[in-house]
Order: structure tokens, then C-alpha cells, then sequence
């Protein structure tokens, strides 16, 4: 059994690199560590029990002592190593070769590698391979190294070399990831370079490697499972179905959604999402609250330490794994659980990242465990009403009278329900701040050097729109969002001061009860406008920018489920879906995830949506805060649920407004709503055009507020 050390340097794709291995070798024993995790003495007793080191990607300098950790010093030891990216820049530098920087940046780009017969490659040949550098390798004239792959970038960059192997030592490196998605040849790399690192062993390294101990296993960062299985819990949902399809305002307004107390409704407004659910919510629900940094967390009145669980992520999978039941209607997704939002900056404390501070004190994790619901179901016309109060307040109170109560109560809509004025508010008193435009084009430009550094691949840069307004009912506002953005994953939350008005076309995470997950991210825009077609769109669309920045984000994606899922397939790659004010290029990955882990171990471990921040994600992550300068809080974050069924989905909390009650304009009867906005950044983006991009998507929530996007 091959023995594998993987040293990882904090990059979005090396959870790839680790299943491309494991495709070729699925007995193989990997062990995966962060590049500064030991010190460089430590490293004779380590390399021992392994048979090769890869040494993966990550952003930064290779010259810089604090982005590649101990990696310099494996090169002093006699063990084969693989560099890919990082990895083959260190192995340059070891080589003798210099480190320069390109004139055109290639990230998220495929170009034609060549290559000579050689050890990892067995003939010349041309095969298609994805790049994500900034600073390339000048081999020629490092006497140590055989250069054994190259791309012509022509007038871009002229001759790049992408493969070396080491004339005396073990060493290969490839500048191009053989495990993106778009990369061909990659299997056969690796296969390629075990027979190589075994053919060397066998003559230099003859001993029998020993069985791996617990402590170098220890070692490894791969995901623990957040909660242990308790055994099957025999508990049923009591639940009604009505054979007619009342409209969604409809039920929300006889739920009182008027009212001002807390509501959920997560709106199924668009093909194609199939299910609206709504939270019937009593008042006496527990609900869930955190905020990044703090100490503690709330659940009902109960106040949890941090020192009682490894975190707020665990003391979740533990409420829903005692709560969960294991008979209900089979037909829906959602029989009760945990219900709400989840901000940008919850995603922090897994990165290892820091929070700026608010300006508010408003909960990240805002959530409320949801006992009674009811979900339409839009494809079979069906509703679902159901509870499931007298299972978790574990009385031998039956709640089948509510059910039925409720049944006949939606029995009685006759499809109508008040419409939403567009009169009655003077929207003369609309006030929009728009981020200020120098700002803006400046930290793209800021963004972009960041690229050129090697600091990110991609900086999805956003900005906040200030709306300042009369007070108005945010439920008619939201009624108006639907009505001119129907969207797939809408939605309406009230909770604890907070208000969410979400017209969402991106679904971040799905999974079912079986374990099957699915994430759908958006990255590429084209308004909707006179004489622009799906086939023009398609087009634009299929522009090399447009195309990188999708890819970029299908890879971290991958990368994130990888480190937990299985069969990690893309089975739609950048296609253009079309929605009521835009064409977008969307991509869908899927994968299963079994015992002992769960959707929740998938969901801790891939925020924030990797759609909103780039990659490398920690990186760009601190990029990103250096640049915006202050919390998104809900913007960029997720809402949806956790069912007691074991499923979950969430969407992307974009094309979307949301206040805080604490933000009112004191002693006046005005409110303050926000909208962020923004685009993914790259080497090749226009700071003009990423303005025009981020003005484009304020189009699909601005105008429900009576006002309209600026030009210009």
C-alpha cells in the first residue's frame, strides 16, 4: 500500500489533487498537512514511513518563507517528490531557475501543453491543461533541470515551460493542475510518476516503509465528522396532504406574515426549484443565534460556552442528530429542523480567518428550530401540511388537530390575496447611495495586482448599496421583488430584527436524505436588454474571462466536496441558463456523502460560497476584507434549512435586500435597506466593465424600492 504525504499550502484545490491520486490508487494512504505545521527538523522522521511527497498548489511567492512554509527543506532529503504549481516553482528555484513574473496572467485558462518523451510523459504529445499562475519558471540556464513540457503563449508571454524533471534528483513538477476539471492527461500524470518514485525507491530507498502511526495519521487535515450516529430514533412526522395548490402569498398571508412576528418562507418562485416551504411559527420555538468571536451561543434560553462543544458547527449536527425522524412524507424535502440565515463571515472560524468588526451587533448564525410547516409542492400541485411539536417537546400529545385545523383553513383560499401597491409610498423619497465609483475601479485595480502578485486566482470584489426609504411594509416589498425577479431560490425572512428579501437564482448546497448533494454556482452575467439573444449571451458568454471565472469556482467547489463527498462528478459544465433580468453561466457539481458524516460536515466546511470570495478561498477571503473594508453580513452569506430528515438546502443569499431594525433612522419613520453587488475579478477584467457588471445586478432588487440604477 502506497504511503503518500500531501503537503497543502492553504490552497482551494488540494482536496482535487488528493482524489486524482486516490482515482489512480484507491488503497493509497494520504496524509495531508498544512506547509507550516512542523518544524523543518522534524521532517527526517516523517519522510521515512512515506513513499513520495506531493507537494500541491497555493497562492503567494515561492521566495517568500512565510506562503511555502517547510517545503524548501524536503528538498535536502532523498525521497521522490511531485510539485504541482507552487510545488514546481520550488522545485525550479531548488533547480537553479529563476522566478519572473508574466506579462498576461493565466487563470482559469486552458492552453496545449507539448511535451517530450520522458519518465511522466512516454511520447511527445499535445493535451489540454488548465493554469492558474501569475509567475512563471526561467528554466533555461538551470543546468540541474530537463524541461520536459512547455505552452506557447505567443505574443502573451511567449515560451512558459510546464514540466521539469531533476537531472540527479527525484523531483518532477508541473506548472499546470492535472486535477482541474478541463485538464486531460491527469490520471495518466499520476500513474506515471508512481512508477517513477517505486522505480527509484526500489534502487535508493530499498527498506520497507512501516505501517503509518497514529501520530503521523493525527496529523492529517481532512475533516473529522462533526457528530457521532446515535442509532435509528423511531419518531414520525404527523402530517395531512391537501390535493390543490393554494398560492404561496396566499398561505403566507394566512399565516399573518403582515403581522411583524418572526416568518420563513423560502420560495420556490422559478423552475427550477419545485418546493416553497413555509415555517408556521408559534412563538415558542428555540432559536438558534451566534456571532463570529464571540464565546458563547444562544438556543432557546439556553446560553452554550464554547468550551462545551468544539464549536457552534458541532453543537448543530448534535440538535439535529437527537432530533432527527425517520418516517414522514417521502414525497418532500423538508419535515421540520433548523431554518434561517447564515452570514458571509459564519464561514470565518473554519478558515482560520478573523472578522472585521460591525458597525452592528447582528447574529451571523440567525436560525429557528421549525416544529410545524407547510411545503407546496409545484410539480404534483400538491401541499403538505405537517408537525412535528409533539415529537421534539417529547410529550404523548398528539398536534394532529393543528394539522387538520390548518388543512381546512388553506381549504378556504380561493387563490386570492391582496396585491401590493405601488402608489401608496412616495418614492420621491427613495435616497440610493451607490458605492462611490473611483472607490470601486480602484480596488479592482487593487484586486488585479493582488493576481499578478500570485496572491488569488480570482477576487470576487462586491460593494454595498445604501437605500433609505419611508417605512414600508417588507412584505409588499418583497411581493414586488417577486413579481418583477422571479427566482428558483426566493425568499422572505423575519427573524429577530432582521428582514430578508431574497430573489436568488443561486442554490450554493443541496442534499437529500440519501446523502446525494448538488451545488449549482453562477459566475458569468449578461444583462437582458434589446436585441440580446440566448445565442449572442451564449456567445458572450463563452469568452475566455467569462469561461475562467467559472472554472476557477467549479474547481474550489470540487475541492470542497472532496474532502468529505464521494463520486464528485460536473455533470453541467458553464452552461447559459436564462432568468427574468439576466443570462448566466452556470455550472452543477454533485457527490454523496455517508456515515459518519452529513450534509452539515459539507456545509461548515464550504462556506463562504465559494462563488462570492475566489480562490484560493482563505486568501482571498483576507484579500477581500482588506479591500471592502468592513462585514457583508447577510449579503453573500446562505438561507435554507437543516430537516430532521437529513436533507438540507441553501441558496446564495444574491439579488437580495435586507435590514436591521437597529439601523432605522432614529425619531423618523424611515428605513434603511441594503444591497450588495459586485463580480469576480481577474487578470483580464476591465475596472469599467466590472462597474457596469455590479450596476447590472442592483438591476434585479433596486427598482421593488421605486428606483432605478444610475447609468454610468
Amino acid at each position: 500500500m502506497l504511503k503518500i504525504l500531501l503537503v497543502d499550502s492553504y490552497d482551494s484545490y488540494t482536496f482535487n489533487l488528493h482524489q486524482l491520486i486516490l482515482d489512480v490508487d484507491p488503497a493509497a494512504e494520504i496524509i495531508i498537512v498544512r506547509n507550516d505545521q512542523f518544524a523543518a527538523h522534524d521532517l527526517a522522521g516523517i519522510l521515512q514511513a512515506f513513499d513520495f511527497v506531493v507537494v500541491g498548489p497555493g497562492p503567494g511567492d515561492p521566495r517568500n518563507p512565510t506562503d511555502v512554509g517547510f517545503i524548501p527543506e524536503l528538498f535536502f532529503h532523498d525521497i521522490p517528490i511531485l510539485g504541482v504549481c507552487l510545488g514546481f516553482q520550488l522545485i525550479c528555484l531548488n533547480g537553479g531557475a529563476q522566478i519572473e513574473r508574466m506579462n498576461i496572467v493565466k487563470h482559469g485558462q486552458v492552453s496545449n501543453l507539448l511535451t517530450v518523451q520522458c519518465s511522466i510523459y512516454p511520447e511527445n504529445r499535445k493535451v489540454r491543461v488548465t493554469r492558474y499562475h501569475s509567475l512563471y519558471a526561467v528554466v533555461a540556464g538551470a543546468s540541474d533541470l530537463h524541461e520536459v513540457g512547455w505552452v506557447e503563449d505567443e505574443k502573451d508571454n511567449g515560451h512558459i515551460a510546464m514540466s521539469v524533471l531533476h537531472k540527479t534528483r527525484p523531483f518532477v513538477g508541473v506548472q499546470y493542475h492535472p486535477e482541474s476539471a478541463c485538464s486531460e492527461f491527469g490520471i495518466d500524470l499520476i500513474q506515471n510518476f508512481i512508477q517513477f518514485a517505486s522505480t527509484w525507491n526500489q534502487k535508493n530507498r530499498p527498506e520497507l516503509r512501516a505501517d503509518l502511526s497514529a501520530d503521523l495519521k493525527n496529523l492529517s487535515v481532512k475533516p473529522r465528522p462533526l457528530s457521532l450516529k446515535l442509532g435509528t430514533l423511531h419518531r414520525s412526522v404527523e402530517w395531512l396532504t391537501l390535493d390543490a395548490l393554494p398560492s404561496v402569498a396566499g398561505v403566507a398571508e394566512l399565516l399573518h406574515v403582515r403581522d411583524g412576528n418572526d416568518f420563513i418562507l423560502l420560495d420556490a418562485a422559478a423552475e427550477p426549484s419545485r418546493y416553497s416551504i413555509i415555517a408556521c411559527l408559534h412563538g415558542m420555538e428555540k432559536r438558534l443565534s451566534y456571532k463570529v468571536g464571540q464565546s458563547f451561543w444562544t438556543f432557546g434560553n439556553q446560553r452554550i460556552d464554547q468550551g462545551e462543544y468544539q464549536s457552534v458547527w458541532h453543537f448543530m449536527a448534535d440538535v439535529m442528530e437527537k432530533n432527527k425522524i425517520d418516517t414522514g412524507p417521502q414525497e418532500i424535502p423538508f419535515w421540520g429542523g433548523l431554518a434561517g440565515y447564515l452570514s458571509y463571515e459564519s464561514g470565518f472560524e473554519p478558515l482560520g480567518v478573523a472578522p472585521l468588526e460591525s458597525a452592528v451587533s447582528e447574529d451571523d448564525i440567525n436560525m429557528v428550530f421549525v416544529e410545524r410547516s407547510i411545503v407546496l409542492d409545484h410539480k404534483q400541485n400538491k401541499c403538505y401540511v405537517q408537525s412535528i411539536k409533539a415529537v421534539i417537546d417529547q410529550v404523548n400529545v398528539s398536534d394532529i388537530t393543528w394539522v387538520e385545523s390548518m388543512v381546512g383553513s388553506l381549504s378556504t383560499l380561493n387563490g386570492k390575496q391582496s396585491k401590493p401597491s405601488r402608489d401608496r409610498y412616495d418614492t420621491s423619497l427613495v435616497a440610493v447611495d451607490l458605492p462611490e465609483k473611483e472607490v470601486y475601479l480602484e480596488n479592482v485595480k487593487r484586486a488585479q495586482q493582488y493576481l499578478a502578485e500570485g496572491q488569488s486566482y480570482e477576487l470576487c470584489l462586491t460593494a454595498p448599496t445604501k437605500v433609505t426609504c419611508e417605512n414600508r411594509s417588507p412584505w409588499e416589498l418583497y411581493q414586488i421583488l417577486r413579481s418583477r425577479n422571479p427566482s428558483p431560490f426566493a425568499g422572505y425572512i423575519r427573524l429577530h430584527g432582521m428582514h430578508l428579501l431574497s430573489s436568488s437564482p443561486e442554490r450554493f448546497l443541496s442534499w437529500d436524505r440519501n446523502g446525494c448533494c448538488q451545488l449549482r454556482p453562477i459566475k458569468g452575467t449578461v444583462r437582458k436588454q434589446n436585441r440580446v439573444t440566448r445565442s449572442i449571451a451564449t456567445e458572450i458568454l463563452r469568452d475566455p474571462k467569462e469561461v475562467a471565472e467559472n472554472l476557477m469556482i467549479v474547481d474550489l467547489i470540487r475541492h470542497d466536496l472532496h474532502q468529505i463527498a464521494t463520486n464528485v462528478q460536473v455533470p453541467q459544465l458553464m452552461q447559459v441558463e436564462e432568468y427574468h433580468t439576466v443570462f448566466q453561466l452556470v455550472s452543477v457539481i454533485t457527490g454523496n456523502v455517508t456515515a459518519p458524516y452529513t450534509g452539515l460536515d459539507i456545509l461548515s466546511r464550504s462556506l463562504p460560497p465559494g462563488s462570492m470570495t475566489g480562490a484560493p478561498k482563505k486568501r482571498s477571503v483576507e484579500l477581500l476584507q482588506k479591500l471592502e473594508g468592513r462585514r457583508r453580513g447577510v449579503y453573500s452569506g446562505v438561507c435554507g434549512y437543516l430537516s430532521v430528515c437529513g436533507g438540507g438546502d441553501w441558496s446564495v443569499i444574491i439579488r437580495s435586500a435586507f435590514k436591521y431594525d437597529s439601523e432605522n433612522v432614529d425619531g423618523t419613520k424611515r428605513d434603511v435597506w441594503w444591497i450588495g453587488a459586485g463580480g469576480a475579478i481577474t487578470a483580464l477584467s476591465q475596472p469599467e466593465s466590472e462597474w457596469h457588471e455590479m450596476l447590472t445586478k442592483l438591476e434585479s432588487t433596486l427598482p421593488c424600492f421605486g428606483a432605478s440604477v444610475p447609468l454610468g
